[in-house]
């Protein structure tokens, strides 16, 4: 019975500064209509051209450090809620990974939350607005809540 009690390590003195990124952080957007998507994402010399562009208009939408050159890394898998739209990692010089998607993505998923954020909007409680159109309470919080953290970058 002289077992010593299991304890985590509590750091006191740690600062509250979040080690980590928050995940919209990492997310360039780019404007583009669901037509250029088409005709230009899947050529990587169309979309370095267009970020380009976008960046000598607006370098203030960009990461530090896209300046110094970037490259594409490929595309990531298709986004579950928008079949045919795959996101692309791009790759700045100093290692650091970014998402890049279209600004259209975001559009679409407005629309699909337009009628639940507007009762939401005058104070209807979340379970009202479960009821009319579905999945949990704590979705339609979790929406709410994080209505301000998505990046307006292109939209």
């Amino acid at each position: 019975m002289d077992a010593q009690p299991r304890t985590r390590s509590v750091k006191r003195d740690a600062s509250h500064e979040a080690l980590q990124r928050p995940r919209g952080s990492r997310q360039i957007v780019i404007a583009m209509t669901r037509q250029e998507y088409a005709q230009l994402w899947r050529d990587s010399a169309a979309i370095r051209q267009r970020l380009l562009e976008q960046f000598e208009c607006c370098p203030e939408l960009f990461p530090e450090g896209f300046g110094q050159g970037f490259t594409l890394d490929g595309l990531l898998r298709e986004s579950q809620k928008l079949p045919g739209v795959r996101p692309r990692k791009i790759m700045l010089h100093d290692d650091s990974i970014y998402e890049l998607r279209p600004s259209f993505a975001l559009a679409d998923m407005v629309e699909e939350l337009e009628h639940p954020l507007l009762l939401l909007s005058f104070g209807v409680p979340c379970w009202v607005v479960t009821k009319l159109f579905g999945h949990s309470d704590m979705h339609w919080q979790r929406i709410l809540e994080r209505l301000g953290l998505c990046s307006l970058v292109g939209t």
